[in-house]
């Protein structure tokens, strides 16, 4: 079957075109899909999971032009929502899919925070992450760092160095992902912010306002989600990407830790 047969002959969407980066989450019931088009009914079944059109159209090896139209129809019927220009915002404990284990580009994954309100001048907050193998650092060299900036196959690449901001300015520093680089064994990575020396200075999360994390490819956001920390929390778990069913997952976290960053760096097998 020629591709544009799949889309009743149309060329362009009746509605507008959607950017291949737009989101597609199908909103139907299965109940609702019964009688529908074998190609409606794959992509709703397909975006029960998060999906970009972009990636709809590669996992059923379709133009990216078809997959346009295709999902204009499904979001005209009210069969699926699509979300153009805005992140999803996560909450703990839920997961989405970003892109196919078999994409080249980079990943953006930033971590930040409104402000820090304490009245000790020596507040620092430090952005980590740690590359995973079945749940242990697949090398210390995947554990990236302030004094690691970078993984030895530059498949993780932490971007941060910025001064502290203070007095409600905000800060954010960001871990480059790029998925060519990681090995085809890693399948997870953790992303963690932590309290520099918390325990001798009497200091945790409480003193941290609006923190959160995001995922984006440099230009547009995908995702996003507010963690909330303890007050005993020294160490924290943002989220993670993994893989699965074929694609890289982001899930929000949220997982506190009392043990700063050395303890969280040693639970996961890290030499330190």
């Amino acid at each position: 079957m020629r591709p544009y047969a799949l889309a009743g002959g149309d060329s362009a969407p009746r509605t507008g075109a959607f950017p291949l980066s737009a989101l597609v989450r199908t909103t139907a019931s299965d109940s609702q899909l019964v009688g529908v088009l074998p190609e409606h009914e794959k992509i709703c079944q397909l975006c029960r999971t998060s999906r970009t059109i972009g990636e709809v159209a590669e996992l059923l090896a379709i133009p990216a032009g078809v997959a346009r139209i295709l999902v204009a129809d499904l979001a005209q019927a009210g069969l699926l929502t699509v979300q153009a220009d805005a992140a999803v915002r996560l909450d703990r404990d839920n997961s989405m899919g970003l892109v196919t284990e078999s994409s080249q580009g980079v990943l953006v994954v930033s971590l930040g925070w409104e402000s820090v309100v304490s009245d000790s001048a020596d507040f620092e907050l430090d952005v980590s992450a740690i590359g995973l193998r079945g749940g242990s650092v697949y090398s210390d060299h995947h554990f990236v760092f302030f004094n690691n900036p970078r993984a030895s196959d530059r498949s993780l690449i932490h971007n941060g160095g910025a001064p502290q901001p203070r007095d409600g300015a905000g800060y954010q520093e960001t871990i480059l992902i790029d998925l060519a680089a990681v090995p085809t064994d890693m399948d997870k990575v953790v992303f963690l912010v932590s309290i520099y020396d918390a325990d001798a200075r009497g200091q945790n999360f409480s003193y941290v306002h609006n923190p959160y994390i995001s995922v984006s490819d440099g230009e547009r956001e995908f995702v996003r989600y507010h963690p909330s920390p303890t007050d005993s929390d020294t160490a924290m778990a943002f989220g993670d990407l993994h893989r699965y069913g074929g694609q890289w997952h982001f899930k929000a976290l949220g997982q506190g830790y009392t043990s700063g960053l050395r303890g969280v760096a040693m639970h996961f097998g890290v030499n330190v």
